[in-house]
């Protein structure tokens, strides 16, 4: 029997493999290298910009011929933008962009080789807030807790403690007006101006007038509604007078009405 296996074949194979391996690797380097290089001519990148009264959209496009960075801005808002005079050499892309975008309400970010042009953030403005503390009394200086306090116009609000007082953190103003409400006693409208002084404020009771009402067997009316005939007795009509029962107390007093015991029940 002849033998298949040739030994230069198998030495020419094995030859062949290592030489794949070593293009391979070779492909993987220069691969490599190239994104190495590209990366390295981008941040050694110099431009050299001269001229007056140029727009920016003339500058970004100057800078996208001379280099592989792309320009992301919405034309409407940089169009009318221009640069009264630009001298630059041998300038890094950033040094440009700052000097370009100085004092014009924009601002850069770059990202793989794109550039995008965005107006300024408007910065924050710290909101300066003050403490008020105030102490709520009635008319015999006696401490009202549970008093609702609220800052007019608005929906920020505390309510006084067991001692009458209270505190609250409110935007510092020249002059705000507080709400004093509580069950029973008048509300109240206080202008505070000093905020480092303890408001103290006398709530008054709530006086009321009740209007006349006349009862009757089958519900409750007020005289304004009343069809019938109504009448009124005062307390002087019963003072002073030793009659034992309710009836007798009434007999008399209102004309046309005959007061009339049925029982002995009261």
């Amino acid at each position: 029997m002849k033998k298949n296996d040739n030994p230069n074949s198998l030495r020419r194979l094995k030859l062949w493999r290592k030489l794949l391996i070593v293009k391979l690797l070779c492909l993987c380097l220069f691969l490599q290298n190239t994104a190495l290089l590209a990366s390295v001519y981008s941040q050694e990148l110099k431009l050299t910009l001269k001229g007056n009264d140029i727009s920016l959209t003339n500058i970004f496009s100057q800078i996208r011929e001379n280099s592989d960075y792309t320009f992301v801005y919405n034309l409407d808002d940089i169009q009318n933008v221009r640069v009264k005079s630009l001298d630059v050499k041998d300038a890094s892309i950033r040094e440009v962009l700052d000097k370009c975008l100085k004092g014009t309400g924009f601002s850069y970010e770059i990202e793989d080789h794109v550039v995008i042009i965005r107006p300024d953030r408007p910065a924050k403005q710290e909101v300066k807030k003050v403490t008020l503390n105030g102490l709520v009394i009635d008319q015999d200086s006696v401490p009202i807790a549970g008093v609702t306090v609220m800052l007019k116009g608005t929906y920020v609000g505390v309510t006084t403690d067991i001692s009458g007082m209270f505190q609250m953190t409110i935007p510092e103003q020249k002059e705000v007006f507080l709400l004093f409400s509580f069950v029973g006693m008048e509300m109240r409208e206080v202008k505070v101006t000093d905020f480092k002084r303890v408001v103290r404020v006398v709530m008054k009771e709530k006086v009321g007038e009740l209007e006349e009402v006349v009862i009757t067997g089958y519900g409750q009316k007020t005289t304004r509604t009343s069809t019938g005939s109504t009448a009124s007795l005062g307390q002087d009509v019963f003072a002073n007078k030793a009659t034992p029962t309710v009836d007798m107390l009434l007999q008399g007093q209102v004309a046309g009405v005959s007061v009339m015991a049925v029982s002995g029940r009261p």
